[in-house]
């Protein structure tokens, strides 16, 4: 299995790359809601549009869940989901 790496931090995401990340799933699933960058916000989760949330994530990379895990053909894995990452690596459940 081959890793391919990226910190986003150094390296961010374009709005290109972001959206065909995102795809059809909608940045809400990739939105770090219990952030303290988000919480510093003092906004409401339902005052946030799919567009402002690209916007944050754009301009402040901590508002992106992570990890991220993706293999090739796999489903994009989000966040800490111990079930869901062994199922996209072929082990059994943590």
């Amino acid at each position: 299995m081959e890793l391919k790496e990226r910190d986003f931090f150094a390296d961010p995401f374009t709005e290109a790359e972001l959206r065909e990340l995102i795809g059809e799933r909608g940045p809400a699933d990739f939105f770090s809601w219990n952030s303290p960058s988000f919480r510093k916000t003092g906004l409401a989760r339902a005052d946030m549009t799919d567009e402002r949330m690209i916007e944050m994530i754009l301009e402040e990379p901590r508002l992106l869940r992570r990890p991220l895990l993706k293999l090739s053909g796999s489903h994009l894995v989000v966040g800490t989901d111990r079930e869901a990452v062994a199922r996209v690596l072929g082990g059994k459940k943590p």
